[in-house]
């Protein structure tokens, strides 16, 4: 595991279901999410993102990155695209503490990697 040793500020720090605890860097939100990926709705949704790290619907492994990801998954309503949404929040456990990497809105509800449920919110899987 390595450890996440950034001067970057970190926005802020919160703990999972899981008993993981995930930061969100300013560097990472502002840089990656709103610039690079164009995720403009997620302007002023920091804390947002941290209640869906906090209290997911889903914690899925990622389809990509399966060894190192989790993706928190929850519909939520979006005000700045004024509608409900499903949210993926990426999340990278192979650091400490775990980086929130990315977050993305979908319309849909995309098909989901089910066969590997790491935690169902109605289960208590």
């Amino acid at each position: 595991m390595v450890t996440s040793t950034t001067n970057s500020n970190i926005i802020w720090t919160a703990n999972d279901p899981l008993g993981k605890t995930i930061q969100l860097k300013e560097s990472t939100f502002n840089e990656h999410i709103i610039n690079e990926n164009n995720r403009t709705e997620f302007i002023g949704k920091e804390n947002l993102l941290k209640q869906i790290i906090e209290r997911p619907r889903f914690i899925l492994p990622d389809k990509t990155y399966k060894d190192s990801r989790y993706v928190y998954c929850d519909l939520q309503y979006m005000d700045t695209l004024n509608g409900v949404f499903f949210i993926d929040v990426v999340v990278d456990y192979s650091t400490y503490p775990n980086d929130l990497v990315t977050a993305i809105s979908c319309r849909t509800i995309p098909r989901l990697e089910t066969r590997r449920i790491i935690y169902d919110s109605k289960n208590k899987i």
